[in-house]
């Protein structure tokens, strides 16, 4: 009996022992970094900062603490006033509500009849033309300009006062180590806003026969676009995009609708400006910055994973930057708690602007995928914190694809347009095209060979076969919902991933685009739903939706402006 008594005692032994080193690696456990994961830590920094600044703020006694914001702020100190292209463009805002870029309308262009006749009431007047100067000025200069803050920069604060109105968001205080997560950046709604309004204007522009003033301000609003990255977000890269995107839409209406209004010189004007802009490449070492600052502020001073901290920020949805201050180890002496996440991060980043390129490589290796098959090296803690912190990233890489085919679709138009003037016809083929004027890889993301083109009434139809990678001769996707035979999970619904879900509906409006789905995906939907996806994605003229009927709304909003937190 005693032995049996003996022989359980040590098999319960056993069993706790081993339920507790079975919950240490499912629980607790995080895999240290090789040696070539810790070389690779530490991202390049200055490829977003341009050496201007760094996440490391100076001292000035020789040493250094991780504060992005301090040392972000302390570089646009330096910068000349007449540098800066937020004083002057802000102040169009103001007096508020201001009657042109208080439209509803903005962005419209003539395709939508009755809103275009609306704003036919504001886009060309005099206060318009004024606009229209001062934008000139302002987005031609090289700094946006806003300090990195969680209240109303002082820019707008004073113009809110000037107005007699008051600011709700004002901070005497500055946080003296601002999370950039917190930190409000009112610079990106207001762009987004101008770029509409300079999109509107250039479309009156090419209605009234001034060509070159619609190239113009085409110019100026693409190449304002990369003032939206000067604090180099993800967000920030997303509302860069959404900005080249609605000029090149506008450029878009204007080659299929008005074609004989350009010469070839003004034509080649525009292929050169679309060429420059036809990649917009995906920095990821900015939205790694704003990733490591998160970590550090969940860590304590020896660089370890704060439990404390992160049940703290999940209880009030952000920290408390008097209290939470970053740790300002080095990378290579955080705790492997902070290390593996920010290497698993940084890695998906990368992935994310990989994956982006044309032609798509539907085999390789998506951040999702790569972000699943690292959470066993975490601890259970830390793998939630990153589910909740990480966005979609693959439908950042969706979007940069879909921009670039549109591009080149919209550079193939015109090469055709200019074929058009030298010979009065269109090519029957793209082999017939003259070959300066294909100095490109008209390139179809799908099969990685050249995009189809027929005519259809007699002018040109650009089109991508699309996820059924079969030629449809044209005839354009229509919506489908498959969502559940794709992914049968919702995806983790979280801060990041909601604003991605907002740009898609705001930033390619309602068209039917690629769901980017492998064709081995393609054949097993066949069997579920034969027919589910069909047709392919025309890319030029660009599909247009019937104009909605413009709802009737006479009050003005005179609550004080909005700080938009993009």
């Amino acid at each position: 009996m005693k032995k049996i008594i003996i022989f359980i005692s040590i098999s319960i032994m056993v069993v706790v022992a081993s339920a507790g080193i079975w919950g240490y690696f499912a629980f607790l456990y995080t895999k240290p970094l090789s040696k070539a994961e810790l070389a690779e830590l530490t991202p390049d920094w200055d490829v977003v900062t341009h050496g201007n600044w760094s996440p490391w703020f100076d001292l000035g006694d020789g040493t250094t603490e991780w504060n992005p914001a301090a040392s972000f702020n302390a570089w646009l100190a330096t910068v000349p006033e007449d540098d800066k292209a937020w004083p002057k463009m802000i102040e169009l805002f103001y007096p508020y509500p201001d009657v042109v870029l208080g439209s509803d309308y903005l962005g419209t262009i003539p395709h939508d009849a009755p809103q275009w006749e609306e704003l036919l009431k504001v886009i060309g007047n005099d206060r318009s033309d004024v606009i229209l100067a001062q934008l000139k000025i302002a987005l031609a200069r090289p700094v946006m300009g806003v300090a990195l803050l969680n209240s109303t920069d002082p820019y707008e604060h004073q113009l809110i006062l000037d107005s007699g109105l008051e600011d709700i968001h004002w901070d005497t205080t500055p946080i003296p180590n601002l999370d950039m997560f917190s930190a409000l950046l009112p610079t990106l709604g207001r762009h987004r806003g101008v770029a509409n309004f300079l999109s509107s204007r250039a479309a009156y522009e090419l209605e009234n026969g001034n060509v070159d003033e619609f190239i113009a301000i085409m110019d100026l609003t693409i190449h304002s676009s990369s003032l939206s990255l000067e604090v180099p977000t993800l967000i920030g890269h997303l509302v860069q995009v959404a900005i080249v995107a609605k000029a090149f839409d506008t450029i878009d209406w204007a080659i299929s609708t008005r074609a004989d209004s350009f010469n070839d010189a003004q034509l080649t004007q525009l292929d050169v400006l679309i060429a420059k802009h036809t990649k917009l490449p995906f920095n990821w070492q900015g939205e790694a910055m704003v990733f490591h600052d998160t970590m550090r502020r969940l860590s304590n001073e020896d660089g370890k994973i704060s439990f404390s901290s992160m049940a703290a920020w999940s209880n009030s949805g952000g920290f408390d930057s008097n209290t939470q201050i970053p740790c300002s180890l080095t990378e290579l002496q955080l705790d492997k708690s902070i290390q593996r996440p920010l290497a698993i991060y940084n890695h998906a980043l990368k992935l994310t602007s990989d994956t982006g390129q044309l032609p798509w490589d539907e085999k390789s290796m998506t951040s999702g995928q790569y972000l699943e098959g690292q959470l066993s090296t975490i601890a259970l803690t830390t793998r939630l914190m990153l589910n909740i912190l990480v966005p979609s990233l693959e439908q950042v890489s969706k979007t940069a694809r879909v921009f670039e085919q549109e591009a080149i679709a919209l550079r193939l138009a015109i090469a055709l347009e200019r074929h058009h003037l030298r010979h009065a016809s269109y090519p029957s083929a793209l082999d017939d095209l003259d070959p300066d004027l294909l100095a490109f890889d008209p390139i179809d993301a799908f099969t990685g060979g050249p995009l189809k083109y027929i005519l259809r009434d007699g002018k040109p139809l650009i089109y991508s076969v699309s996820d059924d990678r079969d030629d449809d001769q044209g005839a354009p996707m229509y919506e489908y919902d498959i969502d559940e035979l794709l992914n049968p999970s919702k995806p983790t619904n979280n801060r990041m991933t909601n604003q991605l879900n907002i740009f898609k509906k705001t930033v390619f409006d309602t068209r039917v685009r690629p769901m980017w789905i492998t064709l081995d995906r393609v054949n097993q939907i066949a069997q579920v739903e034969p027919n589910a996806v069909d047709g392919d994605w025309v890319l030029y003229p660009t599909p247009r939706d019937e104009p909605e009927p413009i709802e009737e709304d006479d009050d003005w909003d005179l609550e004080p402006v909005p700080q938009e937190d993009d």
